[in-house]
């Protein structure tokens, strides 16, 4: 975080600065920022993804020490703040900046709370716009899973049951190319790095990712959006240096992903509802995992595909000047499995879920 805020300070620094012959108002109209929150308290009905088989475990009240949490739904809010800020420069060419801090707060759960700070810049020109963007997520709770290396040495007991817990960081440089009025191309590519605690190191990976994006405006009350993204990830699979292929007896979670992403924006007509719009994604979710250690010692990726379906909805109406809120719903499906009968029970066992969230929504914009 701290170099982008560098890089941002160097940018500003170098850009061209204004003759001083020219108006206060010229120079406030080539500068703009805003201030956005937004507002999401919502009900989630499975807040760890938990496959039926913990469901009933939990609702049992077996294996206590692997449930650290109140209950297993709860009420969250999200909320988003983010800065953003544009300049003027020669040209016809624009600088934006974005600032933006996300928060998820559980109500009854709060080891499930978790954060995400994120910036970037760009620069705009007539027809394409380059950016850099940076994200970053300092600790994210999963759920706590069975350490194996402990299983070695107590067995089955209790203390064997440990957090997973991860950080993550993300670069992205992206592309777009204005091809008409209404129609904008998109292509990034991103580098991911995951770190996990002590207990699941073999989890930390190196992670690629490519995309291409277009946007187009049907007509001034229906816009379009959609993408796909590759990822390929590369996990460390050993927790110890001196561990390495196929000495290592430790999970192996590399996998490629593909994802596909469909989503419309609908403004609704005055006569009908004045300021209020509605909003439709779809995406499809593909993940192989290529694990090639025994089922022995990796039970749960060897010969494993995932495949998710994610829907959201939601709608929302201005209330006031800068003022929106409505209603938001998403829904989320995994079905899991393996080419190998060997394991391919276990893995539905374990990894398949649904899930569904529904709230509200607010956004308030300040024009600074």
């Amino acid at each position: 975080m701290k170099n982008i805020i560098v890089l941002l300070l160097l940018i500003i620094t170098l850009t061209p600065s204004f003759s001083a012959k020219k108006s206060k108002k010229k120079k406030a109209d080539n500068f703009k920022h805003e201030l956005s929150l937004k507002l999401n308290p919502m009900y989630d009905n499975n807040i760890l993804r938990y496959s039926d088989k913990y469901k009933e475990r939990y609702e049992n009240g077996e294996d206590e020490a692997r449930f650290h949490i109140n209950s297993f739904d709860d009420f969250f809010i999200r909320s988003d703040f983010s800065y953003n800020a544009s300049f003027k420069m020669k040209r016809n060419r624009t600088l934006y900046f974005d600032l933006g801090l996300s928060a998820n707060n559980y109500a009854n759960n709060p080891i499930k709370d978790w954060y995400k700070f994120n910036a970037g810049v760009k620069l705009q020109t007539m027809k394409f716009r380059l950016g850099f963007l940076y994200d970053v997520i300092p600790d994210y709770y999963v759920r706590h899973y069975r350490d194996f290396d402990y299983t070695d040495i107590y067995g089955y007991k209790d203390e064997t049951f440990k957090p997973f817990e991860f950080a993550r960081d993300k670069y992205e440089l992206e592309g777009r190319y204005k091809i008409f009025s209404s129609t904008f191309l998109y292509a990034s590519i991103g580098y991911l790095r995951y770190y996990h605690n002590k207990f699941f190191r073999e989890y930390d990976s190196k992670n690629m990712e490519f995309q291409g994006k277009i946007y187009h405006r049907f007509s001034p009350s229906l816009n379009m959006i959609a993408y796909f993204r590759y990822t390929k990830s590369d996990a460390e699979a050993h927790d110890e240096v001196s561990e390495i292929f196929p000495v290592a007896d430790d999970a192996d979670a590399s996998y490629d992903n593909e994802r596909f992403n469909i989503g419309f924006t609908y403004k609704l007509p005055k006569k009908i509802l004045k300021d209020a719009k509605a909003n439709l994604t779809y995406q499809f979710r593909r993940s192989v995992f290529s694990s090639e250690r025994p089922i022995s010692d990796d039970p749960y990726h060897p010969g494993r595909t995932d495949i998710i379906h994610y829907l959201s909805f939601d709608f929302s109406k201005a209330v006031f000047r800068n003022f929106r809120t409505g209603l938001t719903f998403d829904y989320y499906t995994r079905q899991s499995g393996s080419e190998s009968g060997l394991n391919d029970e276990a893995i539905k066992e374990e990894k398949e879920f649904s899930q569904y969230r529904v709230g509200l929504n607010f956004e308030y914009l300040i024009k600074l």
